[in-house]
Formats: C-alpha cells, sequence, structure tokens
C-alpha cells in the first residue's frame, strides 16, 4: 500500500532553435534547448539554473547564499552536476551543486501564466538529484503546467549539526526553501503564475514539503502541497544525536581528533578537509528506513531480523515515545508485537512488513493529515493499484504488491510509449496524473476529469472522518486508512508516551 496526502492553457508550440531561447534573469542571461521527445509532446528546457552561491568553502555547512551575477549568456542546456550522495559514488558529485531546471510546455515569451509544479525529490535525506536522467519532465508536459526540479544538499553537507548555533543544520531544507523562493520571485519569466505554485515530493520529499509547510520562512511562496509517503512526522525525517554523529565523522577523517573539542573547533575542523573525505565518513554514519523487498536473496536475512526484535520487544520502541523504565519499554513492545501477529515475527513475515511499513512511513503519514486538517483542505489518498508500468515483481503471500515509491512511476513515466503498456496500466497513469495536474490548477483534484473517467467523490479530511481514495483499478472512497493497526498506536502514545513528541 502506499499513501499521500493532498493539501490544499497550452499556448501555441513553435520550433524555436536554441540560439533564440534566451531569458534574461536578475542575475544574467541564459539559454536553454527545445526538446523534441519520441513519445511525449515537445517542451523547452533549462537546465542548471544557479538559484544559490556554490556552498563551499567557508560556506559549506551554512544556509545558502544569493547568487553572484554573471556576464553573457549562461547555458543551461544539460544538467552536469547533483549533490555528494551518501549511498553512491557518482562522476556528476559535486559540493558545487544548488542548481535548478525549468521545464514548460511553451515558449518563455508566449505570454502564458502555466500553473507550477515544483517537485522535490526523495531519498531518505541522504541521496537524489533533479538531473535530467533521474527526474524528466516528460510526462508532465501535455499536462499544461511548468515543472521546476532543483538539487539540495543532502546528507552531512545538507543535515550535519553541532545542534547549536555553530552549524544548527537543516542546510539542506533551507536550501529547498532557497529554490522555492527563487521560483516564486522567477517564475513569470518563464510563463509560470506565482500565484500557482503547488509543492510536491515522495518519501523524502514529501517529508520536505509538510517541512515547508511548517516553516515560517516559506510562508506566501507556495499555495498547495502534495505529499507522497512521506511527513515531517515520519521516524526517519528527524534527527537524533547528531552532535554524537558529527564528532565521529571528524573522528573517522582523522582518529586523532578529540571528540571533547568544542563545537566551534569541530566545525572549522570539518570545513577544513576536503568534501570527499567527508562524503567518505558519510557512508559509515548514514540513518534511514529500511526497504523490504520481500522476494529477494535477502529473505533469510530479513527473518534474521526480525528475530532480533522478537529476543529484544524493547526495540520495536519508537525513540520519539521517549519510554526510560526497562520493564515500561517491555510491556509496550509486547503490546506493539500484538498489533500485527498472535506469534513471533520471525514466524510471520507479511505482518512484520506491515509492522516496518506503519513504523516506517504509515503512522506518520496519518498523523501529519490529521493535524493539517485542522488548518487547510486535505485529501488522503492510497495508492493499490499494481501493474507492469510499477516495475515490481516482489510478492508476498497476505500483503499488497505496491512498494514504496511503486506510485511514482505512474506520474513521471519519460519519454516511453505508454500505449504499449496493458490498458489498465494506462488507465490508471491518466487518472493518477489527471488527479494531481486538477489540483495543481484549481486546488480540486476533481475538477477536470474527463469523459471517460468513473464518476468519482473525493471527500475531505476533517476532524469527525478521516476519508481517503483507494486508488485501484477503480477509485473508491473509503474511511480510516490503516484501521486494524493505526488507533491501536495512538492509544500506545497516549498511554505510555512521554511529551514531547517530534515524529510519530
Amino acid at each position: 500500500m502506499f499513501f499521500g496526502i493532498i493539501l490544499s492553457f497550452l499556448g501555441s508550440m513553435t520550433a524555436a532553435v536554441a540560439e533564440d531561447l534566451v531569458v534574461t534573469l536578475p542575475y544574467g542571461q541564459i539559454r536553454g534547448r527545445f526538446v523534441e521527445p519520441n513519445y511525449t509532446p515537445s517542451f523547452y528546457a533549462f537546465q542548471e539554473i544557479p538559484f544559490a552561491a556554490p556552498p563551499v568553502g567557508s560556506l559549506r555547512f551554512q544556509p545558502p547564499q544569493p547568487v553572484q551575477p554573471w556576464e553573457g549568456i549562461l547555458d543551461t542546456q544539460e544538467n552536469t552536476k547533483m549533490c555528494y550522495q551518501v549511498t553512491t559514488d557518482n562522476q556528476y558529485e559535486n559540493e558545487d551543486c544548488l542548481y535548478l531546471n525549468v521545464y514548460s510546455p511553451v515558449e518563455p515569451s508566449s505570454g502564458a501564466s502555466l500553473p507550477v509544479l515544483v517537485n522535490i525529490y526523495g531519498g531518505t535525506f541522504t541521496h537524489g538529484s533533479a538531473m535530467f536522467r533521474y527526474s524528466s519532465p516528460h510526462s508532465f508536459m501535455s499536462r499544461g503546467v511548468i515543472l521546476v526540479t532543483f538539487n539540495y544538499r543532502v546528507g552531512p553537507f545538507g543535515f550535519l549539526s553541532t545542534e547549536d548555533t555553530v552549524i544548527p543544520g537543516n542546510m539542506g531544507v533551507k536550501d529547498q526553501q532557497y529554490a522555492i523562493k527563487w521560483v516564486n520571485e522567477n517564475i513569470h519569466l518563464f510563463g509560470g503564475d506565482p500565484e500557482k505554485i503547488t509543492l510536491i515530493g515522495q518519501s523524502a520529499g514529501g517529508a520536505s514539503v509538510t517541512y515547508q509547510i511548517l516553516s515560517p520562512g516559506s510562508a506566501g511562496l507556495f499555495r498547495a502541497v502534495i505529499a507522497e509517503s512521506g511527513s515531517a512526522l515520519c521516524p526517519w525525517a528527524h534527527q537524533r544525536h547528531a552532535l554524537d554523529t558529527a564528532q565521529k565523522v571528524a573522528k573517522y577523517i582523522d582518529e586523532n581528533f578529540d571528540t571533547d573539542s568544542s563545537t566551534q573547533q569541530l566545525a572549522e575542523y570539518l570545513i577544513g578537509v576536503d568534501a570527499s573525505a567527508i562524503d567518505d565518513a558519510s557512508k559509515k554514519y548514514q540513518v534511514w528506513s529500511p526497504v523490504v523487498e520481500p522476494e529477494h536473496d535477502d529473505l533469510a536475512s530479513f527473518k534474521t531480523q526480525m528475530a532480533g526484535y522478537d529476543s529484544n520487544v524493547q526495540r520495536l520502541l519508537s525513540e520519539n515515545l521517549n519510554i526510560v523504565d526497562s520493564n515500561t519499554k517491555t510491556t509496550v513492545g509486547n503490546e506493539i508485537r500484538s498489533i500485527y501477529t498472535d506469534g513471533l515475527f520471525q514466524d510471520d513475515l507479511a505482518n512484520s512488513i506491515r509492522y516496518l511499513s506503519d513504523n516506517t512511513f504509515t503512522r506518520g503519514v496519518i498523523r501529519y493529515a490529521q493535524f493539517q486538517a485542522q488548518y487547510t483542505d486535505v485529501y488522503f489518498y492510497q495508492f493499490s493499484y499494481h501493474g507492469i508500468l510499477g516495475r515490481n515483481n516482489a510478492s508476498m503471500e497476505g500483503i499488497g504488491r505496491v512498494e514504496h515509491g511503486e506510485d511514482a512511476r505512474y506520474l513521471s513515466t519519460g519519454d516511453v510509449n505508454i500505449a504499449t503498456y496493458p490498458e489498465t496500466d494506462q488507465i490508471v497513469a491518466d487518472r493518477y496524473m489527471t488527479l494531481f495536474i486538477n489540483f495543481v490548477k484549481t486546488l480540486d483534484p476533481l475538477s477536470q476529469l474527463d469523459a471517460a473517467s468513473e464518476e468519482i467523490t473525493w471527500p475531505k479530511v476533517t476532524q469527525d472522518a478521516f476519508y481517503y481514495l483507494d486508488i485501484d483499478t477503480t477509485a473508491d472512497v473509503r474511511q480510516n486508512p490503516r484501521d486494524f493497526s493505526y488507533q491501536k498506536w495512538v492509544d500506545i502514545y497516549e498511554k505510555y508516551g512521554v511529551q514531547p513528541f517530534y515524529t510519530f
């Protein structure tokens, strides 16, 4: 199952040559390109536009700073940089990585004023990029919207903190805000409407768009968000023991580093070392939630992992519960396991996956939607459809077939001939995209369903009733997502948890 939250013109196409595609920004001129894909409409692309100064040298671990003006016309026709990645090494990794891309179905000087969709990539805050090859805009270009993608710092470069004012942290989230501000101020130069900006993000991107809702500095920069399978309340979206991790990174780079040094000395050391040394250290000190692949060579190790929970049920507790007493931890651990199985997790791997799904994603997404519904319109959905386009062959008896992030493949199909896929794949992909684009344009996901679509209703989440749309071969309204487990978690937090709670 996949859970998401939706929170509250096409002009004529001319065959322009690259030399004509020049846009004048407040900082200088840029030249884009005209793209003619194989199976999707043509569009205009401006890639790798600098939205902030390179975060290098003394700007490492600091909030983004204004981009410096340039002379001449800057070529923005390809992507050559991504931020340093924790999980992989890539030829495009670069500390100088704060760039964005603008993709539009209309020529910038057309006078259009299209709705704007700003995508924030996921990747557990440790990896991800906005490079064209990874974040292609093709499937959005026939929908009458402008798509913006951008890089933000991940891993230690984006989220290392000394837990004080020396390195406060959250550089990556501040990069996001800076990019969104750039879009708000400049998108009209590309035919976009700054009053109709919607943020969209999947997984860590979903957590990010909800963080932007919560951030006072983002107020007024956008009008709505779409959070897919992630929220600011998911356990992995909050870093704990950050200073300890920062000290360990320094110690990994230099075993003689004194971890009793002041945070100022720690910062000076880490700012002075080569970026590649921090990147190497980050591979040892990384935190993200597991990805479960049932039909896989690792199934035996997964069973061993769950046996570890069975032998020490205290490990089932979220640290956010703030429970200290060991006996209480054991009591709560047994209660948590009993939500999912009458026996042991190691003997019930399907329900083990349900536990991990709840603990990693579902609980925090549902809780955030409940809170947000007190202040804005909230549409909640569950993506349950499994098809060939999802490119997921994993299965396990007793649970659904949809894996984390599978729904995104029905939104960003790239330059592929979707007509070669099964009819149900085509219908679901069109319906899913239509719901999103309707919301981006009108704040009502059902506003412009075509005649071929079935009749769909989609009530908003209220304090009295939690409605959601289940998207499968049909789209049906249901109530209380994850009904078998969610309220039991609420009861555990209310009975045993010690506030303050930073996640859920």
